[in-house]
């Protein structure tokens, strides 16, 4: 992950050698992360194409296996690739099927993050904010994401209800105040 931050080409080439190895040596499990992460370098990239070629190969391999912690995570990782490429229907499909499996499996993690995910998509696409809301207030709770209390906020704001937007904002901006965020202090 580290690699694939601050160097993302050298990060394919360590992966693309991983992926031939674990092919080779029938490593399934290793391949779907693998083909996994390339498909999220490309994503970050913006190469949508050949994101959703290896993250469609993931998810091929993690219903072969079974796995239903592997397919969660694969559709996880097809929704996010429709998010990127703005494609609000498709993410929501396989973000909601993601919610499911991750339900039945109480992986609570990652039943935050795609909520969180569910969140956004009902705020910007569906402009849902009463269910937005809900689920930006779900994982809230669950993390405590003063990017998500800024959400909120927005949220409260865009409905007319400027009192709870204003009483949100100000707890996120006396956080990054704590915290002498001066980033997060311009943001608010």
């Amino acid at each position: 992950q580290m690699v694939w931050q601050n160097d993302p080409d050298k990060a394919l080439v360590i992966l693309k050698e991983a992926n031939e190895l674990a092919s080779k040596t029938n490593q399934i499990k290793a391949l779907i992360n693998i083909k996994s992460l390339i498909g999220g370098i490309f994503g970050e990239r913006l190469e949508l194409e050949k994101s959703l070629k290896y993250v469609r190969e993931s998810h091929l391999l993690a219903n072969e296996l079974g796995n239903k912690s592997l397919i969660a995570y694969s559709k996880y990782q097809i929704a996010g690739f429709f998010y990127n490429a703005w494609n609000g229907d498709s993410a929501r499909f396989y973000f909601n099927d993601a919610f499911k499996l991750y339900k039945e499996l109480d992986n609570e993690n990652m039943i935050n993050n795609t909520s969180h995910m569910l969140a956004l998509i009902y705020w910007l696409w569906d402009h849902d904010l009463d269910k937005a809301l809900d689920m930006f207030e779900k994982s809230y709770n669950y993390d405590g994401n003063y990017g998500t209390l800024a959400n909120i906020g927005e949220i409260y704001v865009q409905k007319g209800e400027f009192n709870k937007g204003l009483e949100n904002y100000n707890k996120v901006l006396k956080h990054f105040n704590s915290l002498d965020n001066k980033g997060g202090i311009a943001h608010m």
